[in-house]
């Protein structure tokens, strides 16, 4: 290669490095920043993840940290708000069987919803997303 070449092509490669490092950074920074939903991107507040609680027509609206469940966000409702509930803790973890005040019976329980699935675990093993809906509904017994 002649020297003039030589040159420009160590300044290009340079430059190349340090604008492939900036755009790998701004990635990584804007997957922290925002979460994806079902609805599209939702920006994550700075002081932890946003997530509803949904009791029939009452919603309660808590943020927890990152790596939280839902079982954790129902004891920040709880602690913030008129949300209440109550359980027995169980082999698996905690059976809900009370909350605001209505007591599951031998005909209805209390069913877990997450984003308007029903859940496949219990409060205690779901880990919390950005802009979750954890919906209980109180449902009749299937016999």
């Amino acid at each position: 290669m002649n020297k003039n070449m030589m040159r420009w092509l160590l300044p290009l490669v340079v430059v190349s490095f340090i604008i492939g490092g900036a755009a790998a950074y701004t990635t990584t920074w804007a997957n922290d920043w925002f979460a994806q939903s079902e609805e599209g991107l939702v920006e994550q507040s700075p002081d932890g993840l946003q997530t509803t609680i949904v009791v029939g027509d009452e919603e309660y609206e808590v943020t927890v940290e990152e790596g939280s469940t839902a079982l954790d966000a129902m004891e920040r409702a709880q602690a913030e708000t008129d949300f209440s509930f109550a359980g027995e803790e169980m082999s698996f973890g905690l059976f809900v069987n009370t909350i605001n005040g209505t007591i599951s019976n031998e005909s209805n329980f209390w069913s877990l919803y997450i984003n308007g699935a029903q859940a496949q675990t219990g409060a205690s093993g779901y880990t919390v997303q950005e802009g979750d809906t954890i919906e209980w509904r109180y449902e009749a017994v299937q016999m």
